[in-house]
């Protein structure tokens, strides 16, 4: 493939209802890709393709693991086609994707919708050492306080990783952060039963 209009052509002769072993083989075609073709699917362009989705699934994970912060974006909502193939790569990423994890919630925290979906999708999904790695992330998101309740699910996320103390701790913090909203302090009382 030369250009990226070859990517545009190439990914609409994937159908998702061919017999698999046509599918097998356009997905093969995959492995020529260029590194510009790599970042080009990883991009913005391609989020709303559920074709995309398939051909990112089926690419080894050291060719995207450079584009783990771009294809979090993929995450911002979860009605977009690319996003279950997305999350599942990025869930297989997983140390490689935390520096990621860590960057977008740092600088984009007011988008609870999209820190939930990068929780939901991704990091619940991880085993506890996987999740440890991000509790100082997570511990902040909580300190964050986030006025959707994302940070609900944050310190849902932690329940698995902190000592109970601590844990609770954080739950008390939260509840006085979210007094001023009957909505936030019912969704906290009701995930834990503190």
């Amino acid at each position: 493939m030369h250009s990226l209009l070859a990517l545009d052509d190439w990914l609409r002769t994937i159908d998702f209802w061919q017999p698999a072993p046509q599918l097998l083989l356009a997905l093969q075609r995959g492995e020529a890709l260029s590194d510009a073709h790599v970042a080009e699917l990883a991009s913005g362009k391609y989020i709303k393709s559920w074709q995309a989705g398939i051909v990112l699934r089926a690419l080894p994970l050291e060719r995207l693991i450079p584009h783990a912060e771009t294809l979090l974006g993929h995450l911002q909502d979860s009605n977009w086609p690319a996003f279950p193939d997305v999350a599942e790569v990025v869930r297989a990423m997983g140390t490689a994707a935390i520096p990621a994890i860590q960057h977008v919630f740092q600088t984009d925290p007011r988008d609870g919708d999209w820190m939930e979906r990068i929780l939901w999708s991704v990091v619940d999904y991880w085993e506890d050492d996987c999740v440890q790695q991000l509790q100082p992330t997570l511990i902040a998101y909580v300190h964050f306080a986030e006025r959707g309740g994302a940070s609900i699910a944050a310190l849902e996320t932690l329940e698995r990783v902190l000592l109970p103390d601590k844990h609770v701790a954080l739950y008390q913090e939260l509840r006085t952060l979210y007094a001023d909203s009957a909505e936030l302090t019912t969704k906290l009382q009701q995930a834990f039963q503190y």
